[in-house]
Parts: structure tokens; C-alpha cells; sequence
């Protein structure tokens, strides 16, 4: 898999990524650390304490992690989730929490299937 293969299955744009980052090795380098991203997890715990304001903190950092490397499917899905918790927990919210979680494997997966792919 090349990393164009990667972004389109990530539903993100590698053009914008590149117009940030400037190198491949780059966008390579902080993509393979997204996976190892405490956000999610500390999403995961937030939900299951049901803390709404740590749900909502750790929503809006996933959001700006997958913002800044343009992990499209996984920004629309932080995104939404953390437009939901702004104001505490809403009625949409569990079903967002699980769209995020589902974007959130497939990001991971697609990754590592990047990095199986590339040898590194």
C-alpha cells in the first residue's frame, strides 16, 4: 500500500498534509505515531465514567489530532462527537462515541497496514 492508497482509504487528503508538513517522511513519521495517540483511550475511559466535560476534552484533541493530519473519516466523527459534548452529554452522543470508535480501529488498521505493507 503507498501512502496516496493509505490517505484514500482514510478518506483524507495527502495533499493538505503535504502542503503542512512538506515531506513524505514526515507525513509517514507522524502518521505511524497516530495509532499510539492517547486520546481515544481517554475518550473510551471519560464514556465509561460517563465524565461528560473529560469525554468532551478528550473528543475535541482527537478531533485536532486527526485535523492535523487529515484523517478525514476520523475528523468528521471527532468532529460531530465533540459538537455534541460541547454542552454535557446529548441524546446523539453514545451513537456518535461509537461512530468514533469505529473510525477510530479503521484509522488504526489502515495504518498498520500501511506500515506492514512499507517494512517500517
Amino acid at each position: 500500500m503507498t501512502i496516496e492508497q493509505c490517505y484514500k482509504e482514510l478518506g483524507g487528503d495527502l495533499d493538505a498534509v503535504m502542503g503542512r508538513l512538506l515531506k513524505k517522511e514526515r507525513v509517514e513519521k507522524f502518521l505511524l505515531r497516530v495509532p499510539k495517540d492517547p486520546s481515544f483511550q481517554q475518550l473510551e475511559e471519560a464514556f465509561g465514567r460517563q465524565d461528560w466535560q473529560q469525554a468532551f476534552a478528550a473528543a475535541h484533541t482527537l478531533k485536532g489530532v486527526s485535523a492535523n493530519m487529515d484523517l478525514g473519516n476520523l475528523n468528521r466523527a471527532a468532529h460531530e462527537l465533540t459538537e455534541s459534548l460541547r454542552n454535557g452529554v446529548s441524546a446523539d452522543s453514545q451513537k456518535l462515541y461509537e461512530q468514533t470508535k469505529d473510525a477510530w480501529k479503521d484509522a488504526c488498521r489502515i495504518i498498520e497496514e500501511y506500515k506492514a505493507s512499507s517494512g517500517l
